[in-house]
């Protein structure tokens, strides 16, 4: 990595500072996000948390969450925003289409902003960033792990307290 970012090996968040403020649980090594939504295993050098949140629907699932990144001695800030969702809605394929994590995406930038969308794992994934480069845009993207979650045959993400180990004596 550049000098100064950050790379969290293995635990698939990012490591917060004391600035950070969370509506979930933090765990080692960085944010506690629900499972099945996505979070970085790299960060671009000089930014940190500054926040993040989760919104539910009437049920208590959680169905959004998203997180803040600011630079700590600049302008720079990347917003994460994460939806449950089957599919990328058309309004977000704008741009350039490009692959993250072997998923199309599409990724514009204009005026100094980046926007990066696709869709993965039933999660619609958006960034918006400003005062970084389209490199650690998309290097911090092609980071980002499935949370406290296994696939199931289709790509969606089911959570791990949910899936019911296979029988030795077959299913």
């Amino acid at each position: 990595p550049p000098a100064g970012a950050v790379e969290v090996p293995g635990s698939g968040g990012f490591t917060t500072s004391s600035g950070f403020s969370s509506s979930v649980s933090a765990g080692p090594g960085g944010i506690g996000l629900p499972a099945g939504f996505f979070t970085p295993a790299y960060l671009p050098a000089g930014y940190e948390g500054v926040s993040v949140g989760t919104t539910s629907d009437s049920n208590g699932e959680k169905i959004s969450a998203e997180f803040l990144l600011k630079e700590r001695a600049g302008d720079g800030r990347i917003l994460v925003s994460e939806r449950v969702r089957p599919d990328l809605p058309d309004a977000l394929r704008r741009g350039r289409q490009i692959t993250i994590n072997g998923h199309d995406a599409w990724l514009e930038t204009a005026n100094g902003e980046i926007a990066l969308a696709w869709q993965e794992g039933g999660v619609v994934i958006v960034f918006a960033a400003r005062g970084t480069s389209e490199d650690e845009v998309l290097r911090m993207a092609e980071s980002m792990e499935v949370q406290g979650a296994i696939r199931d045959d289709a790509g969606f993400a089911i959570p791990a307290e949910e899936v019911v180990p296979a029988s030795p004596d077959g299913p």
